[in-house]
Parts: C-alpha cells; structure tokens; sequence
C-alpha cells in the first residue's frame, strides 16, 4: 500500500522527513518495500499484513497509524465522524438474496452527471497509487479504494430495468456466463456470488460480487445517470470464488481480509460527494440491506501484570491507556475496546502487541534470562529416544523422519491436507519401507553397496491410543538371498540390541524390519542425564541432482596400498565437477602387487551424461594409469 509524502502533510498538518517516516513505519508498524519519486512527490509503498488489511489497507490508514506512533492527531478522520444516514427512495433498492456472500449491500442513484476527464489533484493522487486515470466516474470509484480502503461501483442506470430499480446480490446459476470488464468470459456456479438486476425477467448478472464488475451495464461517454454499489462481502467466500475463476483485483484484496461492517456505510458518502464534486448530478435516493446488525469489539480487562510479564516490561497503566487512547481505543475504568475499523483485536495479547509496538520493541533493554539450579525429572521418551539413536548410529544407521500423516491407517483426518495423507499413521514400517524402495536405485550414489540400515522413531495411532514406536530396516543390495541375509544381519542387531539395554525385542515382522513401541523400555533404569550425542560441525546441504547418475568400476594392479591415493586423485583430475564420489569395493595381493578397485559415481547438475561423454573421461583415467605405472585389469 503506498502512500505520499504531500498526503502526510495534508492529513497529519505536519512536514515530516523522510527519515522520520521510515522510522516511525518501520519500527512500529510495516516494513518499508520501496521508496520513489513520483509526480515531484516522495512515495512509500508498505507491505500491510493481512491481519492490518482491514483498517490500514488505505492511505487514511496509513495517516492515522502513523498519527498513533508520533502522536499527532489526524487533522480529518472521516471514520471518527458520525455514520452517515442517507434519504431512502421508492426508485432504488437494495438486495440481499439468501445464500449470496454479501452482508451489507447498499446502492445509490445520481442522475444528471457528465462524464469527463478527472481533475489534476484526483489523476495524480491514483497515479501515485500506480493506477491508471480512466474517467472522472471510474476514478472517483478507485479514490475511495485507495483512500478509504473501501470498494465501490459505478453501473449506467439506465441500463438497468425498470423505474423503481432493485439492485440485489444473490448466488450465480449453474452454468451462468458473465463477461466482465476486461471481455473475459466466466462460467459460474452457486459457490460464487453475482450482482444482478432484480427487475429484469432474466435477473442479468451486472458483476461478480466482491471481484469485478461486468459489462452489461458498463459506463460510457453517453452515460447520465448512475448507480453506485457500497458493500461488505463475506471474506472466506469471496475468496473461494476468486479462487475458482482465477481472478484478482484490488476490490478483492479488501473483501477477503474482512473490512468492518460500517466501512461501507463510509465508503458510499465518500464516493457520492466526490462525483458530486467533480461529475455533478442530482442524488436521488440510497438504499442499504443488511443480514445482521455490525459486529462491536469486544471490552477486554487491562492485566497489567500479565502485559508487563508477557511484554518483559514495567509500563504503567497511564501509559498503557495513553499508548491505547493514541490507537483510538475507548476506554472505560480497566476496560478497553478497539475502534470499530480495527477488526484484529479480541483478546489481551493483541492490546499488548498494540503497547509494546507503539512503544518501539528497539526500546526494550535486554535482560539476561534467570539463573535457576532447579533440576527437571527426565522425560522418559526423550531419553530413550536418544539412547537408541545413540547405539543405532553407532552401527551405521540412518535416521529416517517422514510425515505421520499417510493413505492409510486407522485415523482419518476431517479435512485432509491431500489425498495421500489423509490419515494419521498407525505404524512407521509402511512409510520406512517406501523410503528404501524409492532410495534403493540410488545406492551408488549414496555410497551404500551393502545394505541399507535405517530406522525411524515417531508417534503413531494404533488401537485408539497414540505412542510413540521405533521401527528398525535392513536391506541388502544384492538381491541374491536378500532376505535371508537381511533377516541374519537382523538378528544379529537384535542380539547386540537385547545385550546393550536388557529388554527382550519382538519378533521381526518382515524379513529384516523390526518395529516396537518405545515404552518397551521405559521400566528400565535410567542414568541422570540424557545422552550426549556428538555435535555435526561444518556440513553443508546440496540438493539431490533431478539428472541419472552414472557408475563406472576401474581395478589396477599397483606396487603397493598407498598408490591408492594417486589413482583417487587422477580420477577428481578428470571426472571435474562431475565426480559424485569413489568408494573402494576390492583390494587383494598376489605376487607382490597390489589389485585396487574403486566404483566411480558420475552425475550432471544440468544434464543427462551420455555413454560416451562418460566413456571419454575413462580412457583419459585410464591413459594416466598406464602412465603413472598401474597396469588396469
């Protein structure tokens, strides 16, 4: 959201820097995403969260926080003045059908107006906001967007049926088409909501609420007579709509971070003095529906002690109920309430994010943390969860971590996040076993040409209860008698396992896969401290090559162990950047030389490696072999 320098000074009667500016917005309120010169003028542009969508997604906004953070009142705040009441007619009425996403809906007629070219101070105030000047009506429409934080419509009345016009919203039809502004096409369903011409026999479609407008009853140079649309929309439905049709406007951007109630009430008198001014015409009559009285902040009790404690401060309650006054808060005894336009305050912890964020969280002096002695019963799944880790990779295993939610399971979740993790698991083994089959093909590459070894300790859901499990997996490489090498090398660890804690472990459930419930162990004694487990220093994470690898095997005989070193380093000479790893998979003597074989892993960060890009690296190796004397087998 961007804001000028001139409208600073016209709101706040102040000539403010630019350095205060970006202190005050800075360090209290909105991070600072670009400063320009635009039309002579120093223009900020903030990036407003969506929790301060709905009262600083303006320039009004912007003015009356940054009024908050200096302290200097706003010289005109509209939204402090008194709610706008407006003249009712039998020629106009607004609409709102059941089921539609509108909850307050209003509409206004003005007849007699001209359509020209905008004022100066109106085209530069929207080019300032990055937006191009159409027309005097359509720019006063995008004036009080900007401004007020309002959206608002023009429709050329006399493209509406009738003499007394109904302006109602109500949801699409299925199969519905609406063009739109932009001559786009939309097909539409009841999910999305329209606003249609009540008294037309069809009940014409003249927008998509809350979205965009369309072009049935579009302004043009002939237009006289208008009708202008001020609502509120519900948030959650005019952006499931947005969503559906792929279509993003600025209007839609304020409805679905839930502008106040009584904004639209605002927006309407605002947008109906500046056509007034600067278009002419005659009012003729405004009509507002609403489905529910406008929602009232809540009176929350001031807790100094739970602020000062939460904040790490020692404020005062003069100052915490100056700090509030300052936001526009009404205060009554130890009772405060948000204005209306702020809809993001409901409970203690936002008034305190409120005080400590006027006050300057740079302002709050670091404390060091107390000193306590007080010693903590260790947690007993912590604690064995870290002595299994401790013995399991100290024999070559790696830990798995995988989602706990999965296809399947006894679980299933009300809303899941996607159609292969809608349940919560009721065991690791299904997930621990499709992590070894998709790792399986990459073996070479991850230097494993034994087994894999891996193990995984999570919470799962099992018979009505959750708790936590530990699930142990050994796969062999070569397929030849896998499973009875992978259940040996199994009941070898489960024999060490048995040894080392002195707990009887299940059977394994599958060849070389063990998984039992943690708290197995939990009966057992425990030392006084967790385990110290070594600290990693210096790695460096390198994502994974989308590209296949390639793995080449080279043997030569050498006069000696130590000529191992040399072949390595003639295989990095000409491998480059393409050398994934050397591991050695054989080494043996016979008269008096020394045969060394090594498995070589090539693979591109940007390519597939052919055979014979590959094939021209080996015999390069291969001729500096011969030459440094290794005879290659």
């Amino acid at each position: 959201m961007k804001i000028s320098l001139s409208e600073i000074r016209e709101l706040l009667g102040k000539d403010l820097s630019r350095k205060q500016l970006e202190e005050a917005f800075g360090l209290h309120s909105f991070e600072i995403e670009d400063i320009e010169e635009i039309e002579g003028d120093t223009v900020i542009d903030l990036d407003v969260l969506p929790n301060r969508s709905s009262d600083a997604l303006s320039v009004l906004g912007l003015a009356r926080e940054l009024s908050a953070v200096l302290d200097i009142p706003l010289k005109d705040d509209l939204l402090k003045k008194p709610l706008p009441t407006f003249n009712e007619a039998d020629a106009l009425k607004a609409q709102i059908d059941e089921g539609s996403s509108a909850t307050v809906y209003g509409v206004a007629q003005i007849n007699g107006v001209e359509v020209k070219e905008s004022p100066k101070w109106l085209q530069n105030f929207l080019i300032k906001q990055g937006q191009k000047p159409i027309n005097n009506l359509v720019d006063a429409t995008n004036y009080v967007l900007f401004f007020l934080g309002q959206p608002t419509h023009v429709f050329d009345a006399d493209k509406i049926s009738g003499d007394n016009k109904i302006i109602a919203v109500r949801p699409a039809r299925a199969n519905e088409r609406i063009t739109t502004l932009d001559d786009k096409e939309y097909e539409l369903d009841d999910t999305v909501s329209v606003i249609y011409d009540a008294g037309s026999d069809n009940k014409e479609a003249l927008a998509l609420a809350g979205i965009k407008g369309g072009k049935h009853a579009e302004l043009d140079l002939n237009t006289k007579n208008i009708i202008l649309e001020s609502a509120r929309f519900d948030p959650t439905a005019t952006r499931l709509a947005s969503k559906k049709l792929a279509l993003r406007t600025d209007a839609l951007k304020r409805f679905e971070n839930d502008i106040p109630d009584l904004l639209p009430f605002y927006g309407m008198d605002l947008l109906i003095k500046t056509i007034q001014e600067i278009a002419g015409g005659e009012l003729v009559s405004v009509s507002f529906a609403q489905i529910k009285e406008p929602r009232e902040n809540p009176k929350i009790k001031l807790e100094l002690e739970k602020i000062n404690k939460r904040l790490g401060t020692d404020f005062t309650m003069d100052y915490v109920k100056d700090t509030l006054r300052r936001l526009d808060f009404e205060m009554e005894d130890d009772y405060a309430r948000a204005p209306w336009w702020r809809t993001d305050i409901g409970i203690l912890e936002d008034i305190s994010e409120e005080i400590i964020r006027i006050y300057g969280l740079n302002n709050i002096a670091p404390q060091p943390l107390p000193k306590t002695n007080a010693k903590r019963d260790l947690l007993k799944s912590f604690y064995w969860s870290e002595k299994i880790r401790d013995f399991l990779t100290k024999k070559g295993f790696v830990e798995l971590t995988n989602s706990s939610l999965q296809d399947k399971g006894e679980l299933e979740l009300a809303n899941s996040l996607a159609s292969d993790k809608n349940f919560y698991r009721d065991n690791l083994r299904y997930q621990v076993l499709k992590a070894l089959d998709k790792n399986e093909p990459n073996a070479p590459l991850l230097g494993i040409y034994d087994a894999f070894k891996v193990f995984e300790i999570g919470n799962v859901y099992k018979d009505g209860k959750e708790y936590s499990s530990v699930c142990i997996a050994i796969r062999p490489v070569a397929k030849k008698k896998r499973e009875a090498r992978a259940e040996q090398l199994l009941l070898d660890l489960k024999v060490e396992f048995e040894k080392s804690f002195g707990v009887v472990l299940p059977d394994s459930q599958e060849s070389g896969l063990l998984e039992f419930p943690l708290d197995l162990l939990f009966e057992l004694p425990m030392e006084e401290e967790y385990p110290k487990l070594p600290t990693l220093k210096d790695l460096k994470y390198k994502a994974f090559s989308q590209f296949p690898f390639m793995l080449r095997d080279i043997a030569a005989w050498a006069d000696s162990k130590d000529a191992e070193e040399t072949m390595r380093e003639l295989i990095k000479k000409h491998a480059g950047e393409l050398l994934r790893r050397i591991d050695k998979f054989d080494e043996f003597e016979k008269d008096g030389k020394v045969s060394i074989a090594l498995h070589i892993v090539f693979q591109a960060d940007d390519r597939t490696l052919t055979d014979e890009e590959v094939g021209e690296i080996m015999q390069k190796i291969e001729r500096d072999y011969a030459e440094s004397g290794f005879e290659v087998r």
